[in-house]
């Protein structure tokens, strides 16, 4: 018997696979790249799907991340702190599901969950998500 697997998540493991063997795996401030570049290979298997740009909230913002931030851009100092908590993320939607290869950049700012690398679920599932706009 042959396990067929689901066209969305090979192509989106092909795609992490390319970024690991190519020596780019470094994700960090990736993700809007990352997911158009994700969209076009869905795209080009017949699947439709959206780029978001939202937040992922965090638990511990890796303060080295911000070290260039400045207070200026805010209203308070309590306003750019809050930032922090809510990171600017960007992801695939399909169907109205989540599918984020770059939620992983996130681990060392995440108290006691585990991100997989995949993250394929619906927005209920994963109240770190929040959706903010669609981009063309």
């Amino acid at each position: 018997m042959k396990f067929k697997i689901d066209p969305i998540l090979k192509t989106a493991q092909d795609l992490l696979e390319v970024y690991k063997d190519e020596d780019k795996y470094d994700i960090q401030a990736q993700c809007l790249k990352i997911s158009k570049t994700l969209q076009q290979k869905l795209k080009e298997k017949g699947i439709n799907s959206k780029v978001i740009m939202g937040t992922f909230d965090i638990d511990e913002p890796n303060e080295e991340f911000y070290s260039d931030w400045d207070n200026d851009d805010f209203n308070s100092v309590e306003e750019m702190e809050e930032a922090k908590l809510h990171a600017l993320h960007y992801w695939v939607e399909i169907d109205g599901k989540i599918l984020d290869i770059t939620a992983s950049q996130f681990q060392n700012e995440v108290i006691d969950e585990e991100i997989p690398m995949i993250v394929y679920d619906n927005y209920e599932e994963n109240p770190r998500y929040h959706k903010e706009k669609t981009l063309k």
